[in-house]
Order: structure tokens, then sequence, then C-alpha cells
């Protein structure tokens, strides 16, 4: 959500939805900022990398933060993926899913 409005102008939008498909709850991020190329997509969510926009280049970060969304999800078996065409203007759209739980999960003993 963070990176949402990093690379989204001002006067851009961002919004967030949720809901439930099946076993699962999905989550959408999208806005309408400078977008990822379909070459770079591939990357987004390898450790240190960061895209290779003006926009991206002129903001400060470490290229870890979606990283390490990807671990947290994948850790919960969700999965997380994003859909750009690339063009600046139309944005991306960050969609993950984790599991719902219906049942109560076994406790843990810590020694």
């Amino acid at each position: 959500l963070g990176n949402a409005f990093h690379y989204t102008p001002s006067n851009g939008n961002v919004s967030l939805s949720a809901r439930q498909t099946g076993e699962e709850i999905q989550v959408d991020i999208k806005d309408n900022g400078v977008g990822i190329p379909p070459k770079e997509q591939e990357r987004i969510f390898d450790r240190f990398y960061r895209g290779e926009n003006h926009m991206v280049i002129a903001t400060a970060g470490t290229g870890l933060g979606l990283s390490i969304v990807a671990k947290l999800i994948n850790m919960h078996n969700g999965r997380i993926w994003v859909q750009s065409s690339g063009i600046e203007g139309e944005g991306s759209i960050f969609s993950f899913t984790l599991p719902l739980f219906t049942t109560a999960r076994k406790a843990i003993k810590v020694r």
C-alpha cells in the first residue's frame, strides 16, 4: 500500500478492495501511478530489486519491501502477484490471497 502512494502522483488514485473467494481472502491494491514494465514484473519481488523508472530512482528505498511482503504471504500459504501494462498513468494492481482458517489451530507448546 505504501508503494502505491509513493509511485502515484499527488492527483492520482489508490484503492484497496478485499473479497472472499472460496477458502481464501483476496486483497487488491490498485493505483494509476507509473506502472511496472512487463520485463521488470518478474523481478519486482526479488530482494534489493528497484525498478528503472524515473520516479522509482528519485524515491528513496532499499528494494526490500515487496520481497519481505512476498515472504510473509508465502509463509502463510498465500500468493502475491502484480498486473501492470507498464504504461505510466495506467498504474498497477498488486493482489494477494491468504487462506481463511475456519477451525481452531492446534496450540504450539514453547519450551
